[in-house]
């Protein structure tokens, strides 16, 4: 068997499935053909070249969203290792969007699993978030270094919290592609 044979691909399909018969012009048109053809057309099946689309560009946001997320959390003196945590929201958006789209339960023990994760991350901003203020001294920044810490602060934990929903995005509709397309992602 070939690896990139058309016969198994997800991204061509026979010609006479992606053509309609309906017409009668397309059933003249095919008796003008050859009646012996040795091996069979294939044409794109744009359904998966978009879904391939529509899979790979949130990743590509996603990916800016990251890089702006360490690059304003470097400006507001926040510890990247502490935003980079925040992205295992992903687990409980994830859990909330196919509960809410397939019906699918999340079990106990792994709900307490995701509190936990949660409870800790926001253990470790909290902690870091502290101890920079300590080493640097707060009486001896101005008011609006600060404030500029502060914006740029939020701007870094509201992209870091925007990435994963883009993430879940991406689960979403891999699975939809498995179920509704037919497509092994």
């Amino acid at each position: 068997m070939a690896y990139f044979s058309r016969e198994h691909s997800n991204y061509f399909v026979l010609e006479d499935s992606a053509r309609k018969t309906t017409d009668s012009t397309q059933e003249t048109e095919s008796l003008e053909e050859p009646l012996l053809t040795t091996e069979p057309r294939y044409v794109l099946n744009w359904r998966s070249i978009w879904l391939l689309f529509v899979l790979s560009v949130p990743g590509w946001i996603s990916y800016f969203c990251f890089t702006f997320t360490m690059k304003f959390s470097l400006m507001a003196h926040i510890n990247q290792g502490c935003v980079v945590s925040l992205f295992t929201v992903t687990s409980f958006y994830v859990a909330v969007t196919f509960y809410f789209a397939y019906g699918e339960t999340v079990s106990v023990s792994k709900i307490i699993g995701m509190i936990l994760m949660l409870a800790c991350v926001l253990y470790l901003v909290l902690e870091s978030s502290q101890s920079v203020e300590l080493d640097q001294g707060i009486e001896s920044v101005g008011d609006d270094v600060i404030e500029n810490r502060l914006f740029y602060g939020s701007l870094a934990i509201g992209i870091a919290l925007l990435t994963p929903l883009i993430w879940t995005f991406m689960q979403y509709k891999t699975r939809q592609a498995k179920s509704r397309y037919n497509i092994e992602v």
